[in-house]
């Protein structure tokens, strides 16, 4: 069974939207007519993701963040209430998986040991409080307005490796 829907006239904001899961879903938002804020720390690809949610028909823009700061998600939400005038749905999808030992060998995985507490740090701020630090910064907008979905999501790394290579 296809299901489809018609967000025509809404706004989505999607964290992590440049690539994988996040762009994923932002091509389905803009499918469905919804028009996209494409919030990502990757410049060079969150711009190629506007470009093709316009091809769609939708309007896009691109706000550079990485959700481990409070003045990226600030200068975000600042742009996105400004351009967009407000949001319906608020995607926090944004999320790191992989370690690396300094040598650029991976460490994420079997056995436990093998995990650097900065690493765990690193997916902690951006993977747990990068989603509050966004929740907290549209939460005002939903309550004003008293209607909206917010949505976190994680993927299969959550509970297995990857194989990632280090950027």
């Amino acid at each position: 069974m296809k299901v489809s829907y018609d967000f025509s006239g809404k706004v989505a904001v999607v964290t992590g939207s440049a690539t994988g899961i996040g762009h994923a879903i932002a091509m389905e938002f803009a499918k469905a007519g919804a028009d996209i804020a494409v919030c990502d720390y990757n410049e060079e690809k969150g711009k190629a993701t506007v470009e093709e949610i316009k091809a769609l028909g939708s309007k896009a823009a691109f706000y550079k963040c990485d959700v481990s700061k409070d003045e990226d998600v600030a200068a975000m939400k600042d742009g996105v209430m400004k351009e967009f005038g407000t949001i319906d749905f608020l995607l926090s999808n944004a999320g790191v998986s992989y370690g690396y030992k300094p040598d650029k060998t991976p460490c994420l995985g079997p056995p436990f040991t093998n995990v650097l507490v900065s690493d765990w740090e690193r997916m902690f701020d951006i993977n747990l409080f990068g989603m509050v630090r966004v929740i907290q910064a549209f939460y005002d907008v939903f309550k004003e307005k008293k209607e909206g979905k917010i949505v976190c999501t994680a993927s299969i790394a959550a509970f297995e490796s990857t194989s990632l290579q280090p950027q």
